[in-house]
């Protein structure tokens, strides 16, 4: 299949369900991580649910001919996305969800992400102050290595010049070294302040 046949889009609320098992599909550093949770519903509350609700201008789909495939969403404003998903997105999860206790060391995957709708990780360093929006996007195996993923991240670049933003930056796992290499191939480039143990900032100049 090539690229002509995959179409961008702009989300609707409609799709969160199709999104939500795309973001588990993918959610194991773009591989399937639906054996890693019991839950397979609470990544896709924190990781896209406030995106659709929030941004639905900077969210946007891939569709073939069988059905969704991947996406991309955005946020121009960093710090006032995480206020809004803090104060009025979590808080209905949190009362659904209730947050897990012992010791975080020994947690499994369903209570951690348990754990971050209850705490979530929204502190920004100053040296992102340049970069106000983020991003991230998941493409199913069958949507990768054919040009979408570029076409969706220029897609929302476009919106977000459009907007009158100049810089953006995303959250890519340390060990995801395929991502990171996509990432700095569309001219992203690493800064060396770390969100988590786990993972870093890339930024990009709009």
């Amino acid at each position: 299949m090539n690229s002509k046949e995959y179409i961008i889009r702009q989300a609707k609320i409609s799709d969160m369900d199709d999104l939500y098992d795309i973001c588990i599909r993918t959610g194991n550093y773009g591989e399937d991580a639906r054996n890693l949770y019991n839950n397979h519903e609470a990544l896709g509350i924190y990781y896209v649910g406030p995106y659709v609700a929030f941004e639905q201008d900077l969210a946007f789909v891939l569709e073939d001919k069988i059905g969704i495939c991947g996406y991309v969403l955005g946020t121009k404003d960093t710090k006032i996305f995480f206020k809004k998903m803090t104060e009025e997105w979590l808080p209905k999860y949190q009362k659904r969800f209730p947050m897990p206790d012992g010791d975080p060391e020994k947690w499994d995957m369903d209570q951690k992400i348990v754990a971050l709708i209850h705490n979530p990780r929204v502190s920004i360093p100053d040296s992102l102050n340049n970069f106000p929006a983020h991003l991230h996007i998941d493409l199913l195996p069958r949507a990768r290595k054919k040009g979408n993923g570029r076409r969706m991240i220029e897609t929302l670049h476009e919106k977000l010049q459009v907007l009158g933003i100049k810089g953006v930056f995303l959250d890519v796992g340390i060990n995801n070294l395929n991502a990171q290499s996509f990432y700095e191939k569309i001219g992203y480039k690493k800064l060396q302040v770390t969100p988590s143990k786990d993972g870093l900032f890339m930024i990009h100049q709009l």
